[in-house]
């Protein structure tokens, strides 16, 4: 894996090369401190991965080394946490963005950082980084997951379960206080084998990473396959709105995917399940025996919006089948289109 670090913060600079300098098949070709020499240094000795600490760029130098460094960037702020920085990046076609917190023992976070570098290279092609998802050959396939009461710890047992390289994109929708956003956050980032973050504004969905809506506003998919929030209004109950993401993708989403509703009290997520069924998409309830609260996964099953009702202990195996399932299919050349609910047996 060959690297080019573009950062002006000496402490970052002496981090990463003692976080990457030990590591196997890790190689840094070239640090720049400016941009635009970063620029020149891409089209002569392009790198598998730029690596950008975005604190010391200005909006408009974080736009040129995304569209005209025709390389894989993965935008990183250091010590402070610069959400905004990292959410435009991650909006205008870096493929990940990672924060790294200054602690006592950095060997810890070292480590955390050389990890994902790692998956981040091997999920995403060098060729080239689309910048819409309508230039990609296909959308990826889509795992969504809904929760309420019993929900976090629901996900995070769920995550736990699923490989660092799982070739699909998760979206989590779970009603909590917005107060908790970042702490909800980095808890589950814990359990997950998969880099988890909370979800920006226009950032497009990739296999291998999963993305936690807000719990502020409702979160969607639009046309083209981006993600989109709107703002909660007075009267609506549920937020985020499980309903609201579940039909986004329903009407929008041109690839395969799955819908998951997990433990919680009210009826939120049904309708949406519902949608995703007709579509022809799988859909699987958490069974009532293993539901803290009954209600959610209760209401889908009476609609009849569930194609499966599992206990939680059997949904991340069977969404690891349903994915291996369909890459097996089109391998062989035979995956099939959306269809009927009932007899849903891949990730459709």
């Amino acid at each position: 894996m060959h690297i080019g670090l573009v950062s002006g913060c000496d402490d970052f600079r002496s981090f990463i090369d003692q976080a990457l300098a030990p590591a196997e098949q890790v190689v840094i070709d070239w640090r720049e401190r400016r941009v635009s020499c970063a620029l020149v240094r891409c089209q002569r000795q392009p790198p598998e991965l730029l690596v950008a600490e975005v604190r010391g760029l200005s909006e408009s130098e974080l736009d040129q080394l995304i569209e005209r460094s025709g390389c894989r960037v993965v935008a990183v702020s250091f010590g402070v946490f610069a959400e905004a920085k990292l959410c435009k990046a991650i909006a205008k076609g870096a493929v990940s963005a990672l924060h790294v917190p200054v602690q006592p023992d950095m060997r810890r976070c070292a480590g955390d950082l050389l990890r994902r570098l790692r998956h981040i290279h091997a999920c995403h092609k060098p060729s080239h980084v689309s910048r819409r998802p309508s230039e990609a050959a296909a959308a990826p396939p889509l795992v969504l997951l809904g929760g309420s009461a019993g929900g976090p710890v629901a996900m995070a047992r769920l995550l736990a379960e699923l490989p660092a390289d799982f070739p699909a994109a998760v979206v989590l929708a779970l009603h909590y206080q917005a107060s908790q956003s970042r702490h909800l956050a980095q808890w589950l980032a814990k359990e997950s084998a998969m880099p988890l973050r909370l979800a920006c504004e226009g950032e497009s969905l990739r296999p291998g990473v999963v993305l936690l809506a807000e719990s502020h506003r409702h979160l969607s998919v639009d046309e083209e396959l981006r993600l989109r929030y709107r703002t909660v209004a007075e009267q609506d109950l549920y937020r985020p709105s499980i309903d609201v993401l579940f039909q986004s993708v329903a009407r929008h989403w041109r690839g395969n995917a799955a819908g998951v509703l997990l433990t919680g009290m009210g009826y939120d997520g049904a309708r949406g399940m519902l949608a995703l069924r007709q579509r022809g998409f799988t859909t699987i309830a958490q069974d009532q025996v293993t539901s803290v609260v009954y209600g959610m996964p209760k209401a889908a099953v009476e609609l009849d919006a569930a194609v499966e009702v599992r206990p939680l202990g059997s949904i991340a195996a069977r969404l690891r089948e349903l994915v291996a399932l369909k890459h097996r299919s089109n391998d062989d050349g035979s995956a099939a289109g959306p269809g009927g609910g009932g007899g849903t047996h891949e990730l459709n």
